[in-house]
């Protein structure tokens, strides 16, 4: 399956301001360049290389839900050349756009890919916040693609004179991925259950891509009522669920139990992490273990 596709540059670059600068100018050798989350910046130095410092927004180890970026990140933001969002289905993605200087220009890396909508209740791909789209677009790499093409139109609107050299790393990045997903799809295909369970929802893009099943056993912003928690238990036990995704940032006491009562094994995965390639790998391993 080839992942690559191109989109039109007019419809990437979002923002305000004047007409683009070289990223040569200001007290800084280098401009900087923000990015909501590290998966992100990994993709972004991966095409910018050394001409952009890259800066992730939301800090390691937070809830992307319910963070707030300190004075520092903001002012950084502030004085960037532009801010790449993940598509503006986080709430502090949203609260920055809102507020952001008029020459900082809003790239949405997101557009073009499909949401996820209504997913937090526990049924085939679920993943959500009830009445919005799920915001972890990131966990796919279908979706990296695209956001791969995103980023190569703006760097090149921001530095045009490296247009070239952005393009021939961004297809080889493309290249990169298209191979990734094969062998995934390959290793997934001989699977020995199509469903799994997750604490925090974040893998419904990951779910959609391969055609499997996420249970969510968590809600957002609370636990779930004993009565909900024992039938999406009873439903991941009757479909063979042998693995339990589970992120440190989510806690819940409820997991460790859930998880003995389905009879899975509880991995600790970091979808927010800079090593996106590592983190699917670990996903993937786990799915396909016999």
């Amino acid at each position: 399956m080839r992942l690559k596709w191109r989109l039109l540059p007019s419809l990437i670059l979002l923002a305000a301001g004047a007409a683009c600068s070289s990223p040569s100018g200001g007290n800084s050798p280098r401009p900087t360049i923000a990015v909501s989350v590290a998966p992100q910046a990994s993709l972004l130095k991966a095409i910018a290389g050394d001409d952009f410092d890259v800066i992730t927004v939301l800090a390691g180890g937070a809830n992307p839900e319910t963070f707030e970026p300190g004075m520092t990140t903001r002012l950084a933001v502030d004085n960037s050349e532009a801010y790449f969002t993940t598509g503006g289905y986080l709430p502090f993605e949203t609260a920055l756009g809102k507020s952001l200087p008029p020459g900082v220009r809003i790239v949405d890396t997101g557009y073009g890919i499909e949401p996820a909508y209504g997913t937090h209740g526990g049924n085939a791909c679920d993943d959500t916040h009830t009445g919005g789209a799920d915001p972890h677009v990131w966990t796919s790499l279908v979706n990296l693609a695209v956001m791969v093409d995103n980023m190569t139109t703006a760097l090149a609107e921001l530095n045009p004179a490296h247009e070239a050299l952005y393009t021939r790393r961004a297809d080889s990045l493309l290249t990169r991925l298209d191979s990734i997903d094969e062998n995934y799809r390959l290793r997934l295909a001989d699977a020995p259950t199509r469903t799994f369970a997750v604490w925090h929802p974040s893998l419904s893009y990951f779910a959609r891509d391969y055609s499997l099943k996420q249970i969510a056993l968590g809600q957002e912003h609370k636990e779930l009522s004993a009565m909900r928690l024992k039938a999406l238990i009873d439903s991941a036990a009757r479909e063979r669920t042998h693995v339990f995704f589970f992120q440190r940032e989510y806690d819940s006491r409820q997991a460790a139990t859930a998880n003995e009562r389905i009879g899975s094994r509880l991995v600790t995965i970091d979808p927010l992490s800079a090593d996106w390639e590592g983190q699917m790998d670990l996903i993937v391993d786990e799915l396909t273990r016999h």
